[in-house]
């Protein structure tokens, strides 16, 4: 066992998000004081690269082989990321047309999620990122 991070003493230290296997990276995420910041590394830790700085959690990461994106939701401002490994930039950035709160997500692909009502109703909702278009799935 050992650390591929290093976190430095100005932080509260990295928390893992997701591994890529076919393209041996990991991404993990480091909490500043006042920031989020989203990193990437190879396996032993040596190339890290701070692809994003943002105010709120990124509390789950998801990878679509298809567009090789990674896909991200900020349930605080309740915006989709999408951000293009292969070009290594942002895509599209897709601010939900809702006022509910959700708790957790899951990319079915790059252009439409599974969202979590928060708190404590759970409701399942399938969001189309094109056109914005929630539905429900699963009632409480």
């Amino acid at each position: 066992e050992f650390q591929i991070t290093s976190p430095n003493l100005n932080s509260y230290g990295d928390r893992f998000l997701l591994y890529i296997p076919s393209k041996e990276l990991i991404l993990f995420e480091r909490r500043q004081y006042d920031t989020n910041e989203l990193y990437i590394t190879d396996p032993d830790g040596g190339n890290q690269e701070k692809l994003f700085e943002i105010s709120s959690r990124i509390w789950a990461l998801n990878y679509d082989e298809v567009s090789d994106q990674l896909v991200w939701l900020d349930n605080t401002e309740n915006i989709v990321y999408a951000y293009d490994l292969a070009q290594r930039k942002f895509g599209k950035a897709t601010r939900l047309e809702t006022e509910k709160s959700y708790a957790n997500f899951q990319a079915i692909d790059s252009k439409s999620l599974l969202l979590v009502s928060y708190p404590f109703l759970l409701d399942t909702y399938q969001i189309d990122l094109d056109s914005n278009k929630i539905t429900p799935i699963v009632k409480s």
